[in-house]
């Protein structure tokens, strides 16, 4: 059940939750992942977690969600190239079926701490390794592409992924 509907219905503890991912662009490692809800407080732990992993500068790529900043000068300090890349998207298009997303019309790099190497601003890996780990959950190929319905009396669960990609340097 999506955290809207539940909070229509009244349903406290039902909703939304989410993986948070980092994906090396080089070795395609993963050196960090988590699993909870799409909040400040859950982005603090899973950059510090990422930052208490490695021991060297990186470059780091996130998409557009705003809570990234502040845990990420929280957990690195100075001491990384982050950028955002934001997705731009077009007009929802009407008469078109319930879950069809807005079309992505282009994309913003946006550069929030150090010098990140626009060559490098990318989430592209990460995006496709979400995409190969929601498809490779056979419940979670419907029409949204992501939501898991187990039968019977099991509660639903929505699963997505947030986006982050970095390259990781020497």
């Amino acid at each position: 059940m999506k955290q809207k509907t539940a909070a229509r219905k009244g349903q406290a503890g039902v909703g939304d939750i989410w993986t948070w991912t980092t994906l090396d662009a080089d070795s395609k490692l993963v050196p960090s992942f988590a699993v909870g809800r799409r909040d400040s407080e859950m982005a603090y732990s899973f950059i510090q977690d990422l930052a208490d992993r490695l021991s060297s500068r990186i470059q780091l790529t996130t998409d557009g969600h705003r809570v990234y900043i502040d845990a990420v000068e929280a957990a690195f300090g100075p001491d990384i190239d982050y950028s955002m890349l934001i997705k731009l998207y077009g007009a929802e298009r009407p008469g078109e079926a319930r879950y069809s997303p807005a079309k992505c019309i282009g994309t913003a790099k946006e550069c929030c701490t150090g010098n990140p190497d626009p060559a490098h601003v990318s989430t592209s890996y990460v995006e496709r390794q979400n995409l190969t780990m929601r498809m490779s959950i056979t419940s979670c190929g419907t029409t949204s592409g992501g939501s898991i319905r187990p039968s019977g009396s099991r509660p639903r669960w929505r699963l997505e992924s947030r986006i982050m990609s970095g390259r990781w340097t020497k």
